[in-house]
């Protein structure tokens, strides 16, 4: 399985072009939800981030992003337990992005760029296409960032928003993802083959 995905953004930097495959450093790769419910604000923080992004010999770039949804940690048991519920966690372990399309809207230094960023975003068995705008920098060490965020509707995806008390508090549609990730490059060969065999892991 080859995918394109949210990690091939950072590697249009320019200057990151000469490496041939990067992964997401997990301690310092960050993607969260926020949103609210009836009564307060909400923030679920995922404790692991798969993907890996590669330049292939074209000058092209491949890459995939998923989030277990099990990974997802809203600080309470219940909201956990509701939120996976809502993902059909059993079903669709996985939040995945797929990138059909990216373009450098500005690039104000050498290190650093404006992003635009479109593609299939997977969530509960359901895809659909999404665009954002997320920034890249290039960053010590052969590393790179990408920042950026995304609004949801939870309904476009088929996801019902939990409830709880029998419906007094409920999850509003909408919410946002945000994503800070680091990533390194590895000396994987092949690059692709790994991030197949990673993203059928359980």
């Amino acid at each position: 399985m080859r995918a394109i995905g949210l990690l091939s953004a950072v590697l249009l930097v320019p200057g990151f072009r000469d490496a041939s495959c990067y992964v997401p450093d997990p301690a310092e790769s960050r993607v969260w939800i926020e949103g609210r419910t009836t009564v307060s604000r909400f923030t679920c923080r995922a404790t692991r981030v798969e993907g890996v992004g590669e330049v292939v010999p074209e000058g092209t770039v491949q890459a995939w992003l998923a989030v277990p949804v099990r990974a997802f940690d809203c600080g309470r048991p219940a909201m956990n337990r509701d939120l996976q519920e809502a993902l059909q966690a059993d079903r669709f372990p996985a939040i995945r992005f797929v990138l059909g399309e990216v373009a450098v809207l500005e690039a104000p230094t050498a290190d650093s760029a404006r992003l635009e960023v479109a593609g299939a975003l997977t969530i509960a068995g359901t895809m659909r296409t999404v665009r954002f705008v997320a920034g890249g920098r290039l960053l010590a060490s052969g590393r790179a960032r990408l920042v950026g965020s995304l609004p949801l509707q939870l309904t476009d995806f088929n996801v019902k928003p939990p409830t709880a008390l029998l419906g007094l508090i409920r999850v509003h549609d909408q919410i946002t993802v945000h994503f800070d990730l680091v990533v390194h490059p590895v000396a994987w060969r092949p690059c692709a083959v790994a991030a197949a065999d990673s993203l059928n892991d359980p």
